[in-house]
């Protein structure tokens, strides 16, 4: 039986390979423009970044890890860092209670859901709320 090459999953060499741009492609992930790798189909496993579906924010409940404490999560969508800490800005205001951003999550203090629902519609953004 031949042996299989194994590839290491943490070095920053680039993987090539036609299985992976078709998987890629049914997964919803984006491929990345350069025109060798779209004409063969072949992409670097290190370029590939996840698209939100649709550009929706998802909005959710959580208590996990926080001490007990209820905190709103809304994983924010497509933004760029300025614009997710502008909206973290705009939503501590307008709720009147504290957020901050981790990654791509704004963090609001407190059971917020239908309150974040709520702010987000009124600035045009699509959600989704996550949870019971």
């Amino acid at each position: 039986m031949k042996e299989k090459k194994r590839i290491d999953a943490a070095s920053d060499e680039p993987v090539f390979r036609q299985e992976f741009a078709e998987a890629a492609k049914d997964l919803g992930f984006a491929v990345p423009p350069d025109g060798e790798a779209m004409e063969t189909g072949r992409i670097s496993v290190a370029s590939v970044t996840k698209r939100s579906p649709d550009g929706k924010f998802v909005v959710r409940k959580e208590r996990k890890g926080r001490k007990g404490k209820t905190v709103t999560l809304v994983r924010t969508s497509g933004l760029s860092e300025a614009a997710i800490d502008d909206l973290a800005r705009e939503l501590r205001r307008s709720l009147g209670c504290g957020s901050s951003v981790e990654d791509d999550v704004i963090v609001v203090q407190g059971d917020m859901v239908t309150r974040c629902g709520e702010f987000l519609q009124k600035k045009g953004f699509r959600f989704v709320i996550s949870g019971g």
